[in-house]
């Protein structure tokens, strides 16, 4: 079972330990090496797992997904992934699930040849569209399943894109969310602009029980929460599975390690000296001074 609200500790240290992380971080570490030509120009994080925050939040998609489609049995499962980029995951659900239809969009222009020379190569092929997410061109009652994974913090029309969730999902069918939410409330998404969004989601996707609602003044009270500035003073999954020894390839292939501070300079050592700096940007990725403060929050909407 994997929580809904803002993660403590112990749930994402339990996610990274579990079999369902170990699987997907396999998928998803030939999915970059096998298609690093094909992601050499996306803008973004092209090896968007170890990305603090989609640590937990993957597997939290991928289980409430999971759930869903054991629960329904719905022979053929429609699945949007709005605002998607280009990542693994989308691909992952698709080789998980196979009789499901796995559909991506996003207003980024490029992903839609990125997507075209990934699926070339890939068996189990992924549809991509380039939609605005207020207004898109899917028909009524499109998807048995929408999700959406930390985009709403970035716009200021959420109410419009819940709105449009809503119209082009399916009766019973389910919406899965996740976004940040800035604990000190000086970027994006303040606390009280969090409280908002809740209250759009549960008047568009109304909980059968008052208690399945996220109290979200009673969860940014605990003192337990999966912030950046705890996931800055450990060893994440990426460290915690790999020897020292192997961590060093991944850091010349390109990927952003967090580390804790004990082990930066032993691993920096291990480079020649013109490498150094470099490395240590990527070490250091979320301990430069003065970053804020953020956590995330997941929940699960059905359209009644």
């Amino acid at each position: 079972m994997i929580y809904k609200g803002i993660p403590k500790i112990n749930d994402y240290q339990n996610i990274m330990y579990s079999e369902m992380f170990l699987n997907m971080e396999t998928f998803a570490n030939k999915f970059v090496e096998d298609y690093r030509k094909c992601l050499y120009n996306y803008p973004w994080v092209k090896d968007s797992l170890h990305h603090w925050s989609r640590q937990y939040e993957y597997p939290y998609v991928f289980y409430n997904v999971s759930s869903f489609i054991r629960n329904s049995k719905i022979p053929h499962c429609k699945i949007l992934d709005a605002g998607s980029g280009v990542t693994f995951f989308p691909y992952y659900i698709k080789e998980s699930f196979q009789n499901t239809a796995v559909v991506c969009c996003d207003q980024e222009v490029i992903n839609k040849d990125i997507f075209k020379d990934i699926n070339d190569n890939f068996q189990n092929k992924i549809s991509f569209n380039i939609e605005d997410l207020r207004e898109t061109n899917y028909h009524d009652c499109s998807f048995d399943i929408i999700y959406c994974i930390s985009v709403l913090e970035h716009t200021e029309d959420y109410e419009k894109i819940i709105k449009e969730f809503k119209r082009i999902l399916k009766p019973s069918g389910k919406l899965i969310l996740t976004f940040d939410i800035c604990i000190k409330g000086d970027d994006d998404i303040s606390p009280e602009r969090a409280e908002r969004l809740l209250n759009i989601l549960y008047t568009e996707f109304p909980p059968k029980n008052e208690e399945d609602k996220i109290i979200l003044k009673d969860e940014l009270n605990s003192t337990d929460l999966l912030t950046t500035d705890y996931v800055a003073t450990v060893i994440p999954s990426s460290v915690h599975q790999h020897s020292l020894i192997k961590l060093i390839p991944l850091l010349k292939s390109g990927l952003r390690v967090i580390i804790s501070e004990n082990l930066l300079q032993k691993v920096i050592s291990c480079f020649q000296p013109g490498l150094r700096k470099e490395i240590r940007e990527k070490l250091s990725f979320f301990k430069r001074p003065g970053i804020t403060n953020i956590t995330i929050c997941c929940g699960e909407f059905y359209r009644t």
